[in-house]
C-alpha cells in the first residue's frame, strides 16, 4: 500500500486528464435550458465551455452538440460538479458528440472542449427530454 505521492501522481494531477479542470471555473457555467439550442464557441485553443443545467423531471434526456466543429462533451451530477457520469466524442452526426442518459432530477455540469485542442470553432448544444 502506498500513501505517498510520487512526482508522477503529482504531475498527473496537475495535467489536463483530470476534471473537473482548475481553470474552468463552474461558477461562470452558462446555463441551458431544457429543449432550447444555445450558441457557443471554443473562442481559444485550450479552452473549456462549461454549462450547467436542471433536471425537474426524471427520464431519458440527450444532450448533443451540433455544428461542424469536433467536440468532445463530459456530463457531471446530479448535484456534484466532480462526479463524472459519461463523456462522450463522436456518437452524434458528424462529429458532434452525444450522450443519452436516464437522468434523476438534479443540477447537472457539462464541459465541452475541442476535440484537437489546438484548434477553435463554434457550436451549438441542446438538451432535450
Amino acid at each position: 500500500e502506498n500513501e505517498k505521492l510520487s512526482d508522477i501522481d503529482r504531475a498527473f494531477v496537475r495535467s489536463a486528464r483530470m476534471y473537473p479542470p482548475t481553470d474552468s471555473p463552474l461558477s461562470g457555467a452558462t446555463e441551458l435550458s431544457v429543449c432550447r439550442s444555445t450558441a457557443a464557441a471554443i473562442g481559444a485553443p485550450g479552452e473549456i465551455d462549461a454549462f450547467t443545467f436542471t433536471v425537474d423531471e426524471p427520464g431519458l434526456h440527450t444532450i448533443q452538440t451540433t455544428g461542424a466543429t469536433d467536440v468532445f462533451m463530459t456530463l457531471f451530477g446530479p448535484d456534484n460538479p466532480a462526479r463524472k457520469l459519461a463523456e462522450d466524442d463522436d456518437t452524434g452526426a458528424g462529429r458532434n458528440a452525444q450522450i443519452s442518459a436516464e437522468l434523476p432530477t438534479g443540477t447537472y455540469h457539462l464541459q465541452i472542449r475541442h476535440f484537437d485542442q489546438q484548434r477553435t470553432g463554434e457550436y451549438r448544444v441542446m438538451v432535450s427530454k
